[in-house]
């Protein structure tokens, strides 16, 4: 059967008929998918009604080659030379999906798991549960690479000569340039393609794997499609999974959707089809954390075919766009050759012509010609750079590819994920409320260092009865630990509840002479955690979660140290004082106590409400300067962030972001063709909802518009849009060895200002390797030495002139 009926095609566009589209959504989207992240595509629309795929593509590829990828990609082919599975795993929409789907698709027992004869026949099918690196070039190849370029070519030529004419001294020291150069570009090169081995560490070493009904500790690289995996506290998640039984489990997603605390997961049906990663509670992916609870899950893609092996071929794209140093040098090599062969063959035609002998001029010509060529610029570059990288290494920031500094010196945008770079990845408690007051607490992060305001006027908690009890009841529901590691504070366990032991540690609260007797751990369904302490004369319990939830436990609720009836007006109070929170991004939890007795022991109603606690991955406090002072110079300022839109909204609003912009979340850029994104991109500084190739395609549209970007983040989803962009800069401290491996610079502190820093810096560097290259005294030079043997020559100033090599002009 043949796959492609017919086509017809456009300037840059190309519409197929594709057999076997007609009524398959599932082909379709894999069409888009698996096209959309080839290089020279700038977008795909496939059809399912009509059966024809539209595609419009750069001058990079050839109809011919998109014909080949249909193919491919529909009947699961790939090139011999690819080391991924031969055969693909199926790209369902697991999230919408039964479980008893599931079983069926992937022909599995929930309950029992798959046997081991089955397991081994899948994983000579879809290999090993592993990510590969994609074919590396040889390291010949790779020196070719850095010497194919006009001013290397040049420097070969001009040692050529030298050798051939006995001037050996000078041949070896322009050979030596060329050798030592392009050693120190393949250096970078091989360093720069250290990203997925990186991702490997991501990856857990062993699982508990249910096979022929046993629970077994295998080794994560033998999992297959359809096995049933147990996960608890502690572990990674070895391969993408659909969750089919938990209890109170959450997942830390940070690296992969951007979110900025941990995912509460359930193994319940979504409905909606096309949704972020973020908001798949159902689904559990390769490289995460689970932080707390239990899970079983069924194996739903492993090794390149999950969400980490996708970025893993993301990684693998080559980037062969060159810097604007290197496009300049190229466009000056490109010129000085004509230059040289021009008028060095004028001059020597000149001579003949006049009756010169043919060897006396060709000595002239080449003579010319080696004193015209400036083997000592590339070295000057070189020389400007290396000194720019020590001066900014000095500064906090970490240089590893030379030309990158020059680059940053010209960029004109900056694309910044938000957390862990705008802000502090660290839950922060901001504001704590009850029905009569409004508390701020300062300091950000997980250092207890910041005090205690109430209408701008800072207070002792230990003086306010009220305050105090909702930081000490709160700190008591709490199962995280705040440790000490060095001059850093770290949060073991759940970021919110670390949150509120570092404000409760503010506040100089200890909760050691508290015994807890009895603990009911939050629950995803019921939304709320209760704890029961001897507290001495009495015993104590305490609720905290939802305040819809505790609302509806409680009663009575704590005013100026005085316990009250709450009643229904007071409750509406509390829900708008929630609503109004939770609408400036805040994460708002509500904390309720109760003093238990002999008659009252009931710890489901009757709960005393003690008040809001209102949190927040803060803003860094130098962020909101450091991007007033990038508008000023001209660099425009992009946030690109995983989290939904109440959070990107405020914190782009606090930033300065926001001011005549819009905001796009990651769905609607799903509907916009690359054209439509070019139009409306300047008009956009915030993206919400993203996924990794979002980003890619943010960071890909600027370019085409012609910006010079510069790609900011910390996480694994950043690491695609950073290769892809003109400058890579990645977190030092917070970020992932992924992003650190796959970027041109690190910043060593973290800190957003040191971008603008090196931005100043590098174009310090290009001011003085103008300077210092002295190109229009090179030329001067050239043209002075060039036109006096003509004039001399075509006059009879100097009949006998000799070609003198070992006395020619350094350049």
């Amino acid at each position: 059967m043949e796959l492609i009926r017919k086509y017809t095609s456009y300037t840059k566009r190309i519409r197929f008929s594709v057999n076997g589209l007609y009524r398959n959504e599932l082909l379709a989207k894999r069409l888009e998918k698996n096209l959309s992240l080839k290089s020279g595509i700038l977008s795909v629309t496939a059809n399912p009604m009509t059966g024809n795929i539209i595609i419009a593509f750069d001058d990079r590829l050839k109809a011919e080659d998109i014909k080949k990828e249909i193919y491919k990609i529909k009947f699961n082919i790939r090139d011999a030379k690819d080391n991924f599975p031969m055969k693909q795993q199926a790209q369902y929409p697991w999230h919408i999906m039964t479980k008893k789907q599931i079983e069926k698709v992937l022909n599995t027992d929930i309950d029992n798991g798959l046997s081991t004869v089955e397991a081994k026949k899948r994983l000579s099918t879809y290999g090993l549960n592993q990510l590969i690196n994609g074919n590396k070039p040889s390291f010949f190849k790779m020196m070719l690479n850095q010497v194919n370029n006009y001013l290397f070519k040049i420097l070969f030529f001009a040692g050529g000569i030298s050798l051939l004419i006995g001037d050996i001294a000078d041949s070896i020291v322009i050979i030596s340039i060329v050798i030592l150069e392009s050693s120190l570009g393949v250096l970078q090169e091989y360093n720069a393609e250290k990203s997925l081995e990186s991702l490997h560490k991501l990856t857990s070493p062993r699982s508990s794997v249910l096979r022929d009904g046993k629970i077994s500790l295998l080794s994560s690289s033998e999992l297959v499609p359809g096995d049933v995996v147990i996960v608890k506290p502690g572990d990674i998640v070895p391969a993408d999974g659909r969750i089919v039984e938990s209890k109170n489990l959450e997942s830390d997603e940070s690296c992969l959707t951007g979110e900025s605390h941990p995912s509460s997961k359930h193994d319940l049906v979504i409905l909606k089809d096309d949704i972020p990663l973020a908001e798949r509670k159902n689904m559990v992916y390769m490289g995460t954390n689970i932080t707390k609870g239990y899970g079983k899950l069924i194996i739903v893609t492993t090794g390149m075919s999950t969400e980490i092996g996708k970025i893993a071929k993301m990684l693998n794209e080559e980037r062969n766009a060159l810097s604007p140093l290197k496009k300049s040098l190229e466009i000056l090599g490109k010129n000085i050759t004509i230059a040289i062969i021009t008028i060095s063959f004028g001059i020597f035609l000149s001579g003949i012509i006049r009756g010169k002998s043919f060897s006396q001029m060709l000595g002239i010509g080449i003579s010319l010609a080696i004193g015209a060529i400036p083997e000592g610029l590339s070295t000057i570059v070189t020389i400007a750079l290396a000194y720019g990288v020590q001066r900014m290494a000095k500064r906090n920031a970490i240089v590893r590819k030379l030309n990158s500094v020059e680059t940053l010196g010209v960029a004109n945008v900056i694309c910044t994920d938000k957390t862990g770079t705008l802000t502090k990845n660290e839950m922060t408690v901001k504001e704590i409320r009850t029905l009569g007051k409004v508390w701020t607490i300062s300091g950000i992060g997980y250092s207890p260092l910041g005090g205690f305001y109430h209408d701008n006027v800072k207070i002792n908690p230990k003086d306010d009865k009220d305050l105090y009890s909702i930081l000490q009841y709160g700190a008591l529901c709490c199962n995280s630990k705040l440790i000490k590691k060095g001059n850093d504070w770290t949060v073991t366990g759940d970021p919110t509840e670390g949150a509120i032991i570092v404000a409760a540690k503010k506040a100089g609260i200890e909760n050691d002479q508290y015994e807890r007797i009895d603990e009911i751990p939050f629950d995803s369904s019921s939304k709320f955690m209760t704890v029961v302490v001897d507290a001495t004369s009495h015993k104590l319990a305490i609720s905290k979660g939802a305040p819809d939830i505790i609302l509806n436990k409680c009663s009575y609720f704590l005013r100026s140290g005085k316990v009250t009836k709450l009643g229904k007006i007071n409750k509406n109070k509390i829900i708008k004082q929630n609503d109004e929170m939770s609408n400036r991004a805040l994460r708002v939890l509500a904390v309720s106590y109760k003093i238990l007795s002999d008659e009252n022991n009931n710890i489901d109603s009757d709960f005393i409400f003690a008040g809001l606690i209102g949190m927040e991955d803060p803003p860094k406090d130098e962020v909101k300067n450091t991007i007033e002072e990038c508008l000023k110079n001209g660099i425009n300022v992009v946030m690109i962030t995983g989290d939904q839109k109440n959070t990107a909204m405020s914190i782009g609003n606090r930033i300065g972001l926001l001011k005549g912009k819009k905001a796009v979340s990651g769905p609607e850029l799903d509907k916009m063709t690359d054209h439509e994104l070019i139009n409306l991109i300047d008009d956009v500084n915030v993206f919400y909802r993203t996924s990794p190739h979002h980003k890619l395609k943010i960071v890909r549209a600027l370019r085409k518009k012609g910006y010079i970007v510069a790609m900011t983040g910390d996480g694994i989803n950043d690491a695609p849009a950073i290769k892809e962009a003109n400058i890579g800069i990645a977190m030092g401290k917070g970020g992932t060895d992924v992003t650190r491996n796959a970027s041109d610079i690190t910043l060593a502190d973290d800190n957003f200002t040191t971008i603008v820093m090196a931005i100043k810096e590098g174009r310090s560097i290009n001011e003085n390797i103008k300077k210092i290259s002295k190109v229009r005294f090179i030329w001067k030079r050239w043209r002075n030495h060039s036109f006096s043997h003509g004039l001399n020559d075509r006059y009879g100033y100097a009949a006998d002139i000799k070609p003198d090599f070992k006395h020619k002009s350094r350049h």
